[in-house]
């Protein structure tokens, strides 16, 4: 990578918004990283670390942060009392994010990220988003190697792109 701030703290996130690589490039404003490639991949840099991650567990991952989590449904359902001020990225298949009529405003990159790890091959099939107003800059919903997704009643403002799927069998 080349071009960064020098002194400025980085975080490389692949793939998944998870567990950056934290780095401050040389001095002369580049850092050196090594992948494996056994297709494409994705990398997202960003200067300060975030994202509400949304989980099929017990506990919905971060779901109870910005709402109500229903384990027999799977499904997140948006507080409209709760400050949403990042991107929220569904990191398991089967998941619904119900936006429950909230817009939600900020001035990160993305509003939702869903993105299957070619590393550990997760099963990222069958995502809904749903009852959703999206305000944010570049990318309302931004989808990777996601079949079987569901976005229904959802208004994406002010965005570069509405909806970026990349890799979809399902288009």
């Amino acid at each position: 990578l080349s071009g960064l701030t020098p002194g400025t703290t980085y975080y490389l996130y692949k793939e998944k918004l998870r567990n950056p690589d934290v780095f401050i490039p040389n001095a002369d404003g580049s850092h050196h990283i090594s992948l494996d490639t056994p297709r494409h991949r994705y990398l997202i840099l960003k200067t300060t670390p975030s994202t509400f991650h949304i989980d099929n567990n017990s506990t919905g991952g971060d779901c109870p942060q910005i709402g109500t989590w229903n384990d027999a449904t799977d499904t997140c359902t948006l507080d409209p009392a709760k400050t949403i001020d990042d991107i929220i990225e569904i990191d398991d298949g089967g998941i619904t994010l119900d936006g429950n009529g909230r817009t939600i405003n900020h001035g990160k990159e993305i509003g939702i990220y869903a993105n299957r790890d070619p590393i550990f091959d997760d099963d990222m099939m069958n995502i809904t988003i749903k009852n959703l107003i999206l305000n944010v800059p570049t990318v309302g919903i931004h989808l990777v190697d996601v079949s079987g997704h569901k976005i229904k009643n959802v208004t994406i403002q002010n965005a570069s792109t509405a909806i970026d799927l990349k890799d979809d069998t399902d288009i």
